[in-house]
C-alpha cells in the first residue's frame, strides 16, 4: 500500500549541503542530525552517547568515533560536564560549530529563493516560497492516511 510519508513521523534532519558532503561518513551525518533534533528550537544539546546510539540503532562505540569525527573536522564542539559535588562526569554538552560549507548553502538558498520570487506571478494566496496558504476545514477529520 503506498502512503505520503510527509508530515507524518517526527525525525532528525540533516540539511543537504551536509548529507552530500563528501569529507564525512555516513554514519556522522546521521549523528549530526541526532544532535541537531536533540538541540530543538533553544541550541541545548545534551544527549547521552547510548541515547544517540539507541535513536540510530547503532553501538555506543560507534556514536563515539562519530562524536569525535565532528569534533576533528569542526562540525561540532562538546565541553565535558562535571557534577559540582562528586566531580562525576555527567552527559557532555554539544555546541554546532559553523563550518565553511554552510557559507556556500546559504548563498545558493538566497539565490534560488531571490529567483522564485521574482519568477512567480503576485499571488496573495502563496507565501515567499511558493506554499499554498490553504487550510483544511475544521470540519475535516481525516486521518493523514486517509486524506491520500
Amino acid at each position: 500500500m503506498r502512503f505520503l510519508p510527509y508530515k507524518l513521523f517526527v525525525g532528525l534532519f540533516i540539511p543537504d549541503i551536509v548529507a552530500s558532503f563528501d569529507g564525512l561518513q555516513l554514519s556522522s551525518k546521521l549523528v549530526w542530525g541526532k544532535l541537531a533534533q536533540h538541540a530543538g528550537e533553544t541550541g541545548d544539546c545534551f544527549p547521552g552517547v547510548d541515547t544517540i546510539a539507541e535513536g540510530l540503532g547503532c553501538s555506543g562505540r560507534t556514536v563515539q568515533r562519530c562524536l569525535n569525527e565532528l569534533i576533528e573536522k569542526k562540525f561540532i564542539e562538546v565541553e565535558r560536564c562535571f557534577r559540582k559535588k562528586s566531580r562525576l562526569q555527567t552527559t557532555n554538552r554539544y555546541y554546532f560549530l559553523w563550518h565553511p560549507i554552510f557559507d556556500s548553502a546559504l548563498t545558493r538558498t538566497k539565490q534560488e529563493s531571490d529567483r522564485v520570487t521574482k519568477s512567480r506571478p503576485r499571488d496573495d494566496k502563496k507565501s515567499p516560497l511558493g506554499a499554498t496558504k490553504s487550510h483544511p476545514s475544521n470540519g475535516d477529520k481525516m486521518s493523514p492516511k486517509e486524506n491520500q
